[in-house]
């Protein structure tokens, strides 16, 4: 039986990926094949509405080292929730370190064997490289990377892809969260990266339009609010004192 340390999971959330799922699972099973270490990939199925649960039921690993685990949501949670689904399921096993991932072909299954070599930090993230996503897109994405770093003074510079340490995984339980990547910010612990670009999605199609950018960058100032309100009051105490002078 292999000891702890050689142990992983990988969480993945899905919904509707009756397109992309088997091709994504085929993709991961080659990137871990040759690696000595085993895993336990937790595909979190966001109740999905197509055929991707069948999809994920008859789906088997050739690899020994690697066995599939479908979690079944009764409702449609969405994305982070999903992931947060997975983790509480995670944390449940005898794993040291735990590798979310998203499942429609963007985060490379490739970058897991570097992710291993850095698994001395408590957090590694995947920094995204070269994007596939239209110009407009981009361009709002960087628009709201340099507002988020002036009023947070941290980087965003990847999205969910990322290694946690088992500890890390237990403190999400115990605390949750609203946006996972900004959540993993505030967290004190020792960090690496690794930088990786991101491909296309496997069946062409993104779901995160400016609409769902928007919204994505709403919930991660949520998880600083702290922040938010600290800079609303200087604004506040600032106004009053310039109405004060005039």
């Amino acid at each position: 039986m292999k000891n702890i340390t050689d142990r992983f999971a990988i969480v993945t959330p899905c919904f509707n990926e009756e397109k992309s799922i088997v091709r994504f699972l085929d993709k991961l099973g080659e990137a871990l094949a040759g690696i000595q270490q085993t895993f336990v990939v937790v595909v979190v199925d966001d109740c999905s509405e197509d055929n991707t649960l069948s999809l994920l039921n008859d789906y088997n690993f050739t690899s020994p080292n690697i066995r599939l685990t479908v979690l079944r949501l009764k409702f449609n949670s969405g994305h982070q929730s999903a992931i947060y689904q997975g983790l509480l399921y995670a944390n449940s096993l005898a794993v040291k370190k735990v590798i979310v991932m998203d499942s429609d072909g963007e985060d490379d299954p490739h970058a897991i064997p570097l992710l291993l070599t850095a698994e001395e930090h408590d957090i590694i993230e995947v920094k995204r490289g070269k994007r596939n996503e239209s110009i407009s897109f981009r361009i709002m994405y960087m628009f709201y990377k340099v507002l988020f770093r002036s009023i947070t003074g941290k980087s965003m510079d990847y999205g969910n892809y990322c290694m946690i340490d088992k500890k890390i995984v237990e403190r999400i339980t115990h605390t949750s969260y609203i946006h996972f990547p900004a959540y993993l910010l505030k967290q004190k612990a020792s960090r690496g990266s690794v930088l990786f670009d991101r491909e296309k999605r496997i069946d062409g199609k993104s779901k995160m339009g400016l609409n769902g950018l928007v919204v994505h960058a709403f919930k991660s100032f949520i998880e600083f609010g702290e922040d938010l309100l600290l800079i609303f009051l200087k604004l506040f105490i600032l106004i009053m004192i310039v109405l004060i002078f005039l």
